[in-house]
Protein backbone atom coordinates (compact mmCIF):
# COMPACT_ATOMS: atom_id res chain seq x y z
CA UNK A 1 0.00 0.00 0.00
CA UNK A 2 3.36 2.48 0.70
CA UNK A 3 3.52 2.68 -3.16
CA UNK A 4 -0.57 3.60 -3.52
CA UNK A 5 0.18 6.49 -0.96
CA UNK A 6 -2.71 4.58 0.94
CA UNK A 7 -2.17 5.67 3.93
CA UNK A 8 -1.24 9.17 3.42
CA UNK A 9 -4.61 9.85 1.82
CA UNK A 10 -6.24 8.44 5.04
CA UNK A 11 -4.22 10.72 7.52
CA UNK A 12 -4.87 13.79 5.40
CA UNK A 13 -8.39 12.56 5.94
CA UNK A 14 -7.99 12.83 9.39
CA UNK A 15 -6.50 16.18 9.25
CA UNK A 16 -9.67 17.25 7.52
CA UNK A 17 -11.34 16.43 11.12
CA UNK A 18 -13.31 13.32 8.86
CA UNK A 19 -15.39 11.48 10.93
CA UNK A 20 -14.00 8.06 11.98
CA UNK A 21 -17.12 6.63 10.25
CA UNK A 22 -16.73 9.11 7.40
CA UNK A 23 -12.85 7.91 7.29
CA UNK A 24 -14.15 3.72 7.17
CA UNK A 25 -16.26 4.32 4.32
CA UNK A 26 -13.37 6.14 2.52
CA UNK A 27 -11.11 3.32 2.84
CA UNK A 28 -12.97 0.74 2.38
CA UNK A 29 -14.29 2.46 -1.05
CA UNK A 30 -10.99 3.19 -2.43
CA UNK A 31 -9.29 -0.07 -1.09
CA UNK A 32 -12.38 -1.94 -3.14
CA UNK A 33 -11.13 0.03 -6.40
CA UNK A 34 -7.62 -0.15 -5.60
CA UNK A 35 -8.55 -4.49 -5.66
CA UNK A 36 -11.20 -4.87 -8.65
CA UNK A 37 -8.18 -2.38 -10.59
CA UNK A 38 -5.48 -4.30 -9.57
CA UNK A 39 -3.09 -1.53 -9.59
CA UNK A 40 0.46 -2.12 -7.54
CA UNK A 41 1.66 1.77 -7.66
CA UNK A 42 -0.16 5.53 -8.01
CA UNK A 43 1.59 6.26 -11.40
CA UNK A 44 -0.15 2.85 -12.29
CA UNK A 45 -3.36 4.47 -11.70
CA UNK A 46 -4.82 5.49 -15.94
CA UNK A 47 -8.14 7.34 -16.67
CA UNK A 48 -9.48 3.50 -18.01
CA UNK A 49 -9.62 2.18 -13.99
CA UNK A 50 -11.71 5.02 -13.36
CA UNK A 51 -13.88 4.05 -16.18
CA UNK A 52 -13.96 0.33 -15.84
CA UNK A 53 -14.45 0.37 -12.54
CA UNK A 54 -17.63 2.64 -13.02
CA UNK A 55 -18.65 -0.15 -15.39
CA UNK A 56 -18.01 -2.37 -12.59
CA UNK A 57 -19.94 -0.78 -9.94
CA UNK A 58 -22.64 -0.45 -12.48
CA UNK A 59 -22.89 -3.99 -13.37
CA UNK A 60 -22.98 -5.61 -9.74
CA UNK A 61 -26.38 -3.60 -9.87
CA UNK A 62 -25.30 -1.33 -6.82
CA UNK A 63 -28.10 1.02 -5.98
CA UNK A 64 -27.14 4.88 -7.81
CA UNK A 65 -26.40 6.24 -4.44
CA UNK A 66 -24.28 3.37 -3.20
CA UNK A 67 -22.31 4.07 -6.87
CA UNK A 68 -21.97 7.41 -6.47
CA UNK A 69 -20.97 7.32 -2.81
CA UNK A 70 -18.12 5.24 -4.34
CA UNK A 71 -17.11 6.79 -6.89
CA UNK A 72 -16.78 9.97 -4.95
CA UNK A 73 -14.38 8.61 -2.06
CA UNK A 74 -12.24 7.55 -5.60
CA UNK A 75 -12.19 10.64 -6.84
CA UNK A 76 -11.65 12.24 -3.65
CA UNK A 77 -8.51 9.30 -3.72
CA UNK A 78 -7.30 10.40 -6.89
CA UNK A 79 -7.44 14.03 -6.87
CA UNK A 80 -5.55 13.87 -3.61
CA UNK A 81 -2.83 11.70 -5.34
CA UNK A 82 -2.36 14.78 -7.86
CA UNK A 83 -2.38 17.22 -5.54
CA UNK A 84 0.61 15.34 -4.13
CA UNK A 85 1.99 15.19 -7.58
CA UNK A 86 2.10 11.21 -7.59
CA UNK A 87 -0.72 11.30 -10.74
CA UNK A 88 -1.25 13.46 -13.93
CA UNK A 89 -2.69 11.38 -16.11
CA UNK A 90 -6.43 10.95 -14.89
CA UNK A 91 -9.22 13.25 -15.31
CA UNK A 92 -11.99 13.23 -13.00
CA UNK A 93 -14.28 15.75 -14.71
CA UNK A 94 -14.53 13.20 -17.52
CA UNK A 95 -16.46 10.87 -15.01
CA UNK A 96 -20.28 10.85 -14.53
CA UNK A 97 -21.30 10.54 -11.27
CA UNK A 98 -24.84 9.17 -10.96
CA UNK A 99 -26.62 11.10 -8.33
CA UNK A 100 -28.36 9.82 -5.97
CA UNK A 101 -32.28 9.08 -6.03
CA UNK A 102 -33.33 11.21 -3.33
CA UNK A 103 -35.57 9.91 -1.04
CA UNK A 104 -37.74 10.28 2.33
CA UNK A 105 -36.79 6.75 3.60
CA UNK A 106 -33.93 5.46 4.49
CA UNK A 107 -34.68 2.79 6.74
CA UNK A 108 -35.97 -0.28 6.97
CA UNK A 109 -39.38 -1.20 8.93
CA UNK A 110 -39.97 -3.29 11.75
CA UNK A 111 -42.07 -5.87 9.72
CA UNK A 112 -39.57 -5.24 6.54
CA UNK A 113 -36.75 -6.75 8.48
CA UNK A 114 -38.66 -9.75 9.93
CA UNK A 115 -39.57 -10.23 6.45
CA UNK A 116 -35.72 -10.04 5.37
CA UNK A 117 -34.57 -12.17 8.71
CA UNK A 118 -37.01 -14.74 8.46
CA UNK A 119 -36.03 -15.42 4.60
CA UNK A 120 -32.25 -15.63 5.57
CA UNK A 121 -33.50 -18.26 8.61
CA UNK A 122 -31.34 -21.12 6.73
CA UNK A 123 -28.24 -19.36 6.38
CA UNK A 124 -27.05 -18.66 9.59
CA UNK A 125 -24.16 -16.47 8.98
CA UNK A 126 -26.40 -14.26 7.23
CA UNK A 127 -29.18 -14.26 9.43
CA UNK A 128 -26.87 -13.15 12.44
CA UNK A 129 -25.16 -10.71 10.77
CA UNK A 130 -28.54 -9.37 9.52
CA UNK A 131 -29.61 -9.46 13.55
CA UNK A 132 -26.21 -7.45 14.69
CA UNK A 133 -26.31 -5.00 12.22
CA UNK A 134 -30.59 -4.12 13.02
CA UNK A 135 -30.05 -4.33 16.78
CA UNK A 136 -26.82 -2.73 17.16
CA UNK A 137 -26.16 -0.16 14.80
CA UNK A 138 -22.18 -0.89 14.13
CA UNK A 139 -20.71 -0.07 10.48
CA UNK A 140 -19.96 -2.91 7.59
CA UNK A 141 -16.58 -3.07 8.66
CA UNK A 142 -16.81 -3.12 12.23
CA UNK A 143 -19.36 -6.42 11.33
CA UNK A 144 -16.67 -8.16 9.12
CA UNK A 145 -14.30 -7.50 11.81
CA UNK A 146 -15.94 -8.69 14.71
CA UNK A 147 -14.15 -11.60 16.82
CA UNK A 148 -15.60 -13.80 18.89
CA UNK A 149 -13.31 -12.30 21.80
CA UNK A 150 -15.57 -9.17 21.13
CA UNK A 151 -18.69 -10.28 22.61
CA UNK A 152 -18.92 -9.67 26.36
CA UNK A 153 -21.81 -12.25 26.97
CA UNK A 154 -21.69 -11.87 30.97
CA UNK A 155 -22.41 -7.86 30.83
CA UNK A 156 -24.42 -8.55 27.71
CA UNK A 157 -21.81 -5.85 25.68
CA UNK A 158 -20.31 -5.93 22.13
CA UNK A 159 -16.67 -4.22 22.26
CA UNK A 160 -16.15 -1.98 19.11
CA UNK A 161 -12.74 -0.50 19.83
CA UNK A 162 -13.48 1.79 22.41
CA UNK A 163 -16.91 1.75 22.55
CA UNK A 164 -19.19 -0.83 24.45
CA UNK A 165 -22.46 -1.60 22.19
CA UNK A 166 -25.50 -3.06 25.05
CA UNK A 167 -26.65 -6.28 23.15
CA UNK A 168 -30.51 -6.50 23.59
CA UNK A 169 -32.00 -10.22 24.48
CA UNK A 170 -32.48 -10.96 20.85
CA UNK A 171 -29.07 -10.08 19.75
CA UNK A 172 -27.84 -11.68 22.57
CA UNK A 173 -29.16 -15.57 21.93
CA UNK A 174 -28.77 -15.48 17.94
CA UNK A 175 -24.81 -13.96 17.96
CA UNK A 176 -23.93 -17.06 21.28
CA UNK A 177 -25.75 -19.62 19.85
CA UNK A 178 -24.47 -18.63 16.22
CA UNK A 179 -20.70 -18.87 18.19
CA UNK A 180 -21.47 -22.31 20.19
CA UNK A 181 -22.78 -23.58 16.54
CA UNK A 182 -19.80 -22.82 14.35
CA UNK A 183 -16.78 -24.86 13.87
CA UNK A 184 -14.68 -22.86 16.80
CA UNK A 185 -15.29 -21.07 19.89
CA UNK A 186 -11.46 -20.08 19.90
CA UNK A 187 -11.78 -16.07 20.68
CA UNK A 188 -9.17 -14.60 18.23
CA UNK A 189 -11.40 -15.85 15.64
CA UNK A 190 -13.19 -14.10 13.04
CA UNK A 191 -16.81 -14.32 13.70
CA UNK A 192 -17.94 -14.29 9.99
CA UNK A 193 -15.37 -16.29 8.07
CA UNK A 194 -14.99 -18.24 4.35
CA UNK A 195 -14.68 -21.80 4.04
CA UNK A 196 -10.88 -21.24 4.22
CA UNK A 197 -10.94 -19.33 7.59
CA UNK A 198 -9.97 -15.70 6.55
CA UNK A 199 -12.63 -13.26 7.25
CA UNK A 200 -15.41 -12.64 4.82
CA UNK A 201 -14.08 -8.86 3.30
CA UNK A 202 -16.35 -5.94 3.18
CA UNK A 203 -17.20 -6.35 -0.26
CA UNK A 204 -18.41 -9.77 0.01
CA UNK A 205 -20.75 -9.28 2.71
CA UNK A 206 -22.60 -6.23 1.27
CA UNK A 207 -23.06 -8.63 -1.47
CA UNK A 208 -24.48 -11.28 0.53
CA UNK A 209 -26.59 -8.94 2.58
CA UNK A 210 -28.03 -7.11 -0.33
CA UNK A 211 -28.69 -10.08 -1.75
CA UNK A 212 -30.74 -11.35 1.23
CA UNK A 213 -32.46 -7.97 1.10
CA UNK A 214 -33.78 -8.59 -2.12
CA UNK A 215 -34.65 -12.20 -1.84
CA UNK A 216 -36.96 -10.81 0.60
CA UNK A 217 -38.56 -8.36 -1.75
CA UNK A 218 -37.55 -5.36 0.34
CA UNK A 219 -36.39 -2.16 -1.56
CA UNK A 220 -33.99 -1.07 0.85
CA UNK A 221 -29.57 -1.47 1.03
CA UNK A 222 -27.16 -2.53 3.96
CA UNK A 223 -26.43 1.33 5.05
CA UNK A 224 -30.62 1.40 6.19
CA UNK A 225 -30.45 -1.40 8.28
CA UNK A 226 -27.66 1.03 10.83
CA UNK A 227 -30.11 4.12 10.11
CA UNK A 228 -33.13 2.35 11.59
CA UNK A 229 -31.14 1.20 14.90
CA UNK A 230 -30.33 4.99 15.39
CA UNK A 231 -34.37 5.84 14.13
CA UNK A 232 -35.39 3.28 16.77
CA UNK A 233 -33.80 4.34 19.51
CA UNK A 234 -34.84 8.31 19.30
CA UNK A 235 -38.24 7.18 18.71
CA UNK A 236 -37.67 4.89 21.88
CA UNK A 237 -37.23 8.16 23.72
CA UNK A 238 -33.24 7.69 23.98
CA UNK A 239 -30.93 11.36 24.22
CA UNK A 240 -29.49 12.25 21.17
CA UNK A 241 -25.93 11.91 23.27
CA UNK A 242 -26.69 8.15 24.24
CA UNK A 243 -27.77 7.19 20.79
CA UNK A 244 -24.74 8.83 19.48
CA UNK A 245 -22.18 7.28 21.70
CA UNK A 246 -23.14 3.97 20.63
CA UNK A 247 -23.40 4.65 16.71
CA UNK A 248 -20.02 6.00 17.22
CA UNK A 249 -20.43 9.53 16.10
CA UNK A 250 -17.67 12.00 15.59
CA UNK A 251 -20.40 14.24 17.36
CA UNK A 252 -24.17 14.64 18.04
CA UNK A 253 -24.70 16.01 14.91
CA UNK A 254 -24.18 13.51 12.98
CA UNK A 255 -27.24 11.51 15.10
CA UNK A 256 -29.48 14.92 14.84
CA UNK A 257 -29.90 14.41 10.89
CA UNK A 258 -31.67 11.46 11.74
CA UNK A 259 -34.48 13.34 14.01
CA UNK A 260 -36.45 14.20 10.88
CA UNK A 261 -37.70 10.91 10.95
CA UNK A 262 -38.82 11.13 14.61
CA UNK A 263 -42.15 12.38 14.89
CA UNK A 264 -42.61 14.84 17.78
CA UNK A 265 -39.09 13.77 19.10
CA UNK A 266 -38.78 13.55 23.37
CA UNK A 267 -35.90 12.61 25.48
CA UNK A 268 -36.75 10.47 28.14
CA UNK A 269 -34.07 9.94 29.33
CA UNK A 270 -33.92 5.90 28.83
CA UNK A 271 -30.57 6.09 27.65
CA UNK A 272 -30.35 2.10 27.13
CA UNK A 273 -31.02 -0.08 23.94
CA UNK A 274 -34.61 -0.67 23.62
CA UNK A 275 -35.05 -3.65 21.59
CA UNK A 276 -38.04 -2.79 18.71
Amino acid sequence: MNSLYFFDFIENLREQKKSKNTILCYSSDVKDFISTSRIISADNIKQTHLDNYKVFLENRKIVPKTIARKLRSVISYINFLKGQGKLENVTVSKIDVPKAISSDKNFITKAEFEKILNKSRENKKIYTALAILYYTGILLSELTNLKNIDFDFDLRFLIIGTRKVPLSDRVYFIAKDFILESKSEKKEFYLFRTAHGTKIIDRNMRTYLSRAIKNAGVSATVNDIRNSFIINQLKAGNSVKFVSKVAGHSSTQSTKKYLKYVKNYEDKGINRIIEI
